[in-house]
């Protein structure tokens, strides 16, 4: 769980500090947290490209 954002931060997907806050909160609530994550993302993404369509 923790390494999939550890992926995404070296991908450049997020900042240091994002990435430690997820790192920690991730760390602290176990799969419910990775889960969270994850919805958190696509959710995330989805918004990203509807916005690039204009």
């Amino acid at each position: 769980m923790c390494a999939y954002v550890t992926l995404e931060y070296r991908k450049n997907k997020m900042s240091k500090q994002h990435f430690l806050i997820w790192l920690i909160f991730i760390f602290l609530t176990g799969p419910i947290g990775f889960i969270i994550y994850i919805f958190w993302d696509k959710k995330k993404s989805t918004n990203f490209k509807k916005g690039n369509r204009m």
